[in-house]
């Protein structure tokens, strides 16, 4: 330890934090020392803390010996994200829509679940939660029917069960019956760098899709078909100021 001295002995009356919580100090190595606290930080707060260098070290100035610094904690806050709608793969006149939350700190699952619900066409629908980590959180409601017209899912949020002081809400479309039409375009960065594109049904992989989609001022792209995803691999980083046309003649497996 820093100065020879049992660690044990000197702990408790080593630092003093306040507003006053439980927790525990932590002596990991010579020159760290680690507070964990047994509940949770109040968010908003801001936290007064104190250590006491004379315990730690011999011959410490007076002015020096008791070390004030302080702690913010970041306002409990969320973000949602629609990550977009795609083709159910195992029916073609369904949809599932995509999307996250992101927290400003760790949240429990359970009440996570509490936050988000959805509607479509009159009634509630399921949302069903993928857990990355404690601060981001995946959710896919599935199963939407489409319609002859354009229809929308509206997610709403409510902060209220997390005491955040946050709502909204987020009109989905989802694409009539018999439109072949562009759902979302989008940069992916991992694994792989291309631009995913998805329609509203199934693309005709027997198509030729150069001269079918295009990029101003580039050449050479490469075309990959996922069901209802055409992958669009580019031989340089895209700017986003430019222009992606897509052919009406582009086909669905329809025709």
């Amino acid at each position: 330890d820093p100065n020879g001295v049992d660690w044990d002995l000197i702990k408790d009356d080593l630092f003093s934090i306040k507003p006053a919580i439980n927790g525990d100090l932590e002596l990991v190595d010579s020159k760290t020392i680690v507070f964990v606290p047994k509940e949770w930080l109040a968010p908003k707060q801001k936290y007064q803390l104190t250590l006491d260098l004379s315990k730690l070290f011999n011959a410490v100035p007076e002015k020096i010996k008791q070390f004030n610094f302080s702690v913010d904690v970041l306002p409990r806050d969320f973000d949602f994200e629609f990550k977009g709608v795609r083709v159910d793969q195992g029916s073609p006149s369904s949809v599932k829509i995509l999307g996250g939350i992101n927290f400003s700190d760790s949240e429990l699952l359970e009440d996570v679940k509490k936050l988000l619900s959805a509607v479509y066409d009159g009634n509630e629908v399921k949302i069903k939660w993928v857990e990355g980590n404690s601060r981001y959180f995946d959710f896919e409601i599935s199963g939407i029917k489409r319609k002859e017209d354009l229809s929308t899912v509206v997610i709403s949020w409510d902060g209220k069960p997390i005491n955040v002081d946050t709502k909204g809400r987020y009109e989905a479309e989802v694409p009539a019956l018999g439109v072949f039409s562009l759902l979302s375009a989008k940069v992916e960065t991992v694994p792989d760098y291309y631009l995913s594109l998805n329609f509203s049904d199934q693309v005709d992989k027997k198509q030729m899709l150069d001269g079918l989609i295009s990029i101003n001022g580039m050449s050479d792209l490469r075309f990959v078909v996922v069901k209802n995803e055409i992958k669009v691999y580019l031989p340089n980083e895209l700017d986003l100021n430019k222009k992606v046309k897509i052919s009406e003649g582009l086909k669905n497996i329809y025709g």
